[in-house]
C-alpha cells in the first residue's frame, strides 16, 4: 500500500491549516486585484486549496494521492475546488497555456521529483500555465543548511494524536534517504517508509528559474517572509516573465 494511503487518515492530524500559508499567498498577489486562479499542486488532504477559495474565484488543487484526494473532497467547502489527480509534470497537459494567476507548490513537494532536471522541468511546464506576470510561490526545507551543518532530520512532529519522526540520511550519490516513523496513539500503530529526496540548494534554484524564464525570486525563512536561512523552511515567490 502506497504510503500517503497509509497515513491519509492522520495527515489532518500530523499537518494541519497553516494560516500563515493563507496569509503569505495574500500578500504576494493582493498587488494584482484581478487575481482570479490558482493551481495548488501537491495539495495533500486540500484544507490549504480550500481557505484559497476566499481569495480566488476559481481553485484547482492537483495530487497524485486517490486517498488524500478522497479526503478532501469529503470536507466543508471542498465543493468550491477542483480536485484532480495528476502528475505536476503533466499538468501542461491539463491546462491551458496562460491558464492561472497563481501556482502554490509547498510541503516540500518539489523535492520529491528525480533530480536538478526533473525539477527545471517542473518550472518550465509551471511558467506554460501561467499568465505573463503571474506569481509561483513555493516552500521546501533548506537543504543548504541540512547538508551544509549534516542534520539528522527534521523535528519530530509529537501531539496527542500522532508521533512523526523524520530521520536523513545521505546516500552516496548525494541524494537524501527520507525516513518517516510515524506512530498512531490511538491504535499505537507504527507506519514506517523511506524514500529519495533530491536535496536542492538554493542557488540551483535560483539559477533553474533564471533559465525557465522567471525573475524577480524574493527567499524568505518562513511564510511570514522573515530573512533567509534562520530557519529550515525556505519559501520563494517569483514573477513569470
Amino acid at each position: 500500500m502506497d504510503f500517503y494511503t497509509r497515513i491519509s487518515k492522520q495527515y489532518d492530524t500530523i499537518f494541519p491549516l497553516n494560516n500563515k500559508q493563507l496569509t503569505f499567498v495574500e500578500s504576494c498577489t493582493k498587488a494584482n486585484q484581478n487575481q482570479q486562479s490558482i493551481l495548488d499542486i501537491g495539495c495533500g488532504t486540500g484544507n490549504l486549496a480550500i481557505e484559497l477559495t476566499t481569495q480566488f474565484t476559481e481553485v484547482i488543487a492537483i495530487d497524485l494521492n486517490t486517498d488524500m484526494l478522497n479526503a478532501a473532497r469529503q470536507k466543508r467547502g471542498s465543493s468550491k475546488v477542483s480536485f484532480l489527480e495528476m502528475d505536476m509534470l503533466k499538468i501542461d497537459q491539463h491546462f491551458a497555456p496562460n491558464q492561472f494567476d497563481t501556482v502554490s507548490c509547498f510541503g516540500n513537494t518539489i523535492v520529491h521529483l528525480g533530480g536538478l532536471e526533473q525539477i527545471s522541468l517542473f518550472f518550465r511546464k509551471v511558467k506554460h500555465v501561467l499568465k505573463p506576470g503571474g506569481k509561483l510561490l513555493v516552500q521546501l526545507i533548506n537543504y543548504n543548511k541540512v547538508l551544509d551543518e549534516k542534520l539528522p532530520g527534521l523535528p519530530t512532529i509529537d501531539n496527542e494524536f500522532a508521533k512523526f519522526e523524520r530521520i536523513y540520511t545521505t546516500d552516496q550519490n548525494g541524494l537524501i534517504d527520507f525516513k518517516t516513523i510515524l506512530t498512531v496513539k490511538s491504535t499505537h500503530e507504527i507506519i514506517e517508509n523511506t524514500i529519495k529526496l533530491f536535496p536542492l540548494r538554493k542557488k540551483q534554484i535560483t539559477d533553474a528559474l533564471s533559465e525557465t524564464g522567471f525573475s524577480n525570486v524574493c527567499f524568505y525563512g518562513s511564510f511570514a517572509k522573515t530573512e533567509y536561512g534562520k530557519g529550515m523552511p525556505v519559501v520563494f515567490e517569483c514573477v513569470s516573465r
